[in-house]
């Protein structure tokens, strides 16, 4: 997929919004990881959900971005650099840049606070969304996607097997570790269920109080 952004003087055209890494929504629109023709700098687009037309580029500077999460008000990117950066979303000003382990990855909002995965050492960090303070890192493996049911964070990581961890938001203690049978390749919360894409292609249903697995759907 490709359009042009027009900047005043500069003209940006993406070429990489299909093979993205990350894309969350503010409640009226779309933030995708993409980079301008020059290849300059990978940054985030802001496109306008209703017809698809680029509202605004935010340049971050680094070579890879491969989370994004908004916390109500404001964007949250991990660089891959040891460093989250926290945008505005109304109008896409960088309000802070704030360190966590070598190589941020995957990353979401809990109401309060932002939960960084780092690829690199495996841990998980806390920080407070209002200023970016860290409030514990915890030592987990590395994520291939988060979700959170308003009370856990949901994890799914590689450790000599495919696992997904149930994690209390409160103080980062892992309540549950479930086995799976394939990697987890992403995860979403329906109110009920956390529903785990897995790297087959099946779907698997796991109950979010009881942690146990309902079922598989072949997709």
């Amino acid at each position: 997929m490709q359009w042009w952004y027009n900047a005043g003087s500069q003209s940006f055209q993406t070429n990489s919004i299909g093979n993205s890494k990350a894309i969350t929504f503010d409640g009226a629109n779309i933030w995708v990881v993409g980079t301008p023709s020059d290849f300059s700098s990978v940054g985030l687009f802001k496109i306008q959900s209703a017809d698809g037309s680029p509202l605004l580029y935010v340049p971050l500077g680094g070579w890879s971005i491969a989370g994004l999460s908004f916390d109500g008000q404001n964007i949250w990117a991990s660089k891959g650099s040891g460093k989250v950066a926290k945008v505005q979303a109304s109008n896409g000003a960088v309000l802070g840049e704030y360190s966590t382990g070598p190589w941020p990855w995957k990353i979401i909002f809990d109401g309060a606070n932002i939960w960084v995965s780092d690829i690199q050492d495996g841990t998980l960090v806390k920080l407070r969304a209002i200023d970016g303070v860290n409030l514990g890192t915890f030592p987990m493996n590395p994520a291939n996607a988060m979700t959170f049911d308003g009370r856990n964070i949901w994890m799914g990581a590689y450790d000599s097997g495919y696992f997904l961890y149930k994690i209390r938001a409160d103080d980062g203690n892992v309540l549950d570790t479930i086995s799976l049978n394939k990697d987890v390749a992403c995860l979403t919360y329906d109110g009920t269920n956390i529903i785990v894409g897995l790297t087959d292609g099946r779907i698997c249903l796991v109950h979010a109080s009881e942690g146990g697995i309902l079922g598989h759907i072949n997709t």
